[in-house]
């Protein structure tokens, strides 16, 4: 496992999984990756997505033309506005639709090269410039303005669990500084952070569109703002460029939470970030307009994790119950077997009887992964690695471990471990495990802590393989 602290969303989903019982099997920050669970009961996610979100729903959301198609033919309210190949087409479609309008890709994401409320040709035209300077990906739509305040709303599992109102970057005059020096003093404050550190306030971006914005009121960034003015540095509010954010769930009018919801559903993602535009949240968007804007597939979730003012949202326990819901299997039983030379026909025997309740078992014995009738040498990965083969393995619904008592770890979540001692006048080390968790069969005279096991079922020296694994069949059944 790599030592870089995970993204705030994966260290969300970690922190309400092991609150919760649920084993993380691995966290691999540089890769945006979690592992969940165990066995046939193992859950992957890579940052928001999961391995329950449609294919078919994040290629709908990736293209902004093709999620308003989709949303409009079910009366949900979108901008009207159409892809356009070149300037002139841009033209065209911007006098039909009355300025002011808006140009950005049509597939893209972050805010990058969107630019909203263009309020006539010159602006149309310097706009134009920069997308078709990018060549972005999927072409270029322009859409009608709506005017409003912009929200992001993330429905998880068809349920809107948290609702932010997003506030473009801007700075406050103090009649001396420049506009240039008031939003680097704002980007020197601790509460911002570089992009990608996992800090609540990123930096405020600084490009293009900043400067288009300050020529509106015949600035730029040298200019000196008068005391007490405030001076928007970008119309996008995406916290990539600075925005700040105000935890709004609570106000959230019905008809907005049941439109966003209806979205999620219709486009078909188990977790999606909606941004929505309308004048006042607690207002029905029905009644006062406004609409979807675009839909997010993978959504971050830091913004509602640590919003820029408000009371935070358990999205992670959010995603953890969409996961696993209350009482579902999280994780592959598992037995333990060590102790003396007897340990292998005692796994073989445990796997026979398991296997014979339906079960599909996975073993490691003598540096082999067995499930079904493969076999798998692992003999060359440390032992911890060989139980990590076991229990990362989705086909596996019950895991049994045999290896020697130096060899085994500590492993959290174990309940079986059987111990076979029967030859020695000494107690044998019990396995590494945390005791008060687990049910003993203990074969022989092994040490079992007193009063801390769960059960301990204490059988004959002589007890045969298949007796032990009816003991361990009845533990798990337990």
């Amino acid at each position: 496992m790599t030592n870089r602290t995970p993204r705030s969303a994966i260290r969300a989903i970690r922190d309400a999984a092991l609150q919760r019982g649920v084993p993380v099997l691995a966290v691999e920050a540089e890769e945006d990756r979690i592992v969940l669970g165990t066995g046939a009961w193992q859950r992957t996610m890579w940052l928001t997505t999961t391995t329950l979100t449609s294919h078919h729903g994040a290629r709908i959301a990736a293209d902004k033309a093709m999620t308003k198609q989709v949303l409009a033919r079910i009366g949900i309210p979108v901008p009207i506005g159409y892809p356009v190949q070149s300037l002139e087409d841009a033209i065209t479609i911007a006098g039909i639709l009355g300025y002011p309008v808006v140009l950005k890709p049509r597939k893209g994401n972050k805010g990058i090269l969107v630019f909203i409320e263009l309020a006539d040709e010159r602006e149309l035209r310097s706009a134009w410039e920069m997308i078709a300077g990018a060549q972005p990906r999927g072409g270029v739509l322009i859409e009608e303005f709506l005017p409003g305040e912009e929200y992001r709303v993330l429905v998880i599992d068809g349920r809107v669990v948290a609702v932010n109102h997003r506030i473009p970057p801007f700075v406050i005059g103090d009649g001396v500084s420049t506009i240039q020096q008031l939003v680097d003093r704002e980007n020197a404050r601790p509460e911002r952070a570089p992009p990608r550190t996992g800090g609540a306030l990123i930096h405020i971006k600084v490009d293009e569109q900043t400067v288009e914005l300050l020529a509106r009121s015949s600035r730029t960034l040298a200019s000196v703002l008068p005391e007490g003015e405030r001076q928007l540095i970008r119309r996008t509010s995406n916290a990539s460029g600075g925005g700040s954010t105000e935890e709004v769930t609570d106000l959230m009018h019905p008809d907005n939470v049941l439109i966003c919801e209806l979205t999620a559903k219709t486009v078909g993602l188990d977790i999606a970030g909606i941004d929505l535009v309308v004048r006042d949240v607690s207002e029905s968007v029905l009644e006062t307009g406004g609409g979807i804007l675009e839909i997010n597939s993978g959504p971050g979730l830091i913004d509602h994790l640590k919003p820029g003012s408000g009371t935070p949202r358990d999205v992670g326990g959010a995603i953890l119950d969409m996961l696993y819901p209350r009482g579902a299997h999280v994780r592959a039983p598992i037995v333990v077997v060590t102790g003396d030379q007897r340990c292998v026909a005692l796994s073989r025997a445990i796997a026979t009887c398991l296997s014979d309740e339906g079960r599909r078992i996975g073993m490691l014995v003598e540096g082999c992964f067995m499930v079904g009738s493969l076999s798998i040498d692992v003999s060359m990965m440390e032992p911890s690695g060989q139980v990590h083969a076991l229990l990362a393995n989705p086909l596996v619904e019950a895991a049994i471990i045999c290896l020697p008592p130096d060899l085994l770890e500590p492993l959290p979540y174990i309940d079986v471990a059987v111990v076979s001692n029967p030859d020695s006048g000494s107690a044998a080390a019990p396995p590494a495990v945390p005791e008060p968790d687990v049910a003993w069969v203990a074969i022989g005279t092994p040490l079992i802590p007193s009063g801390t096991a769960r059960r301990v079922i204490t059988l004959s020296p002589t007890a045969t393989p298949e007796e032990v694994a009816r003991e361990v069949a009845a533990l798990l059944g337990a």
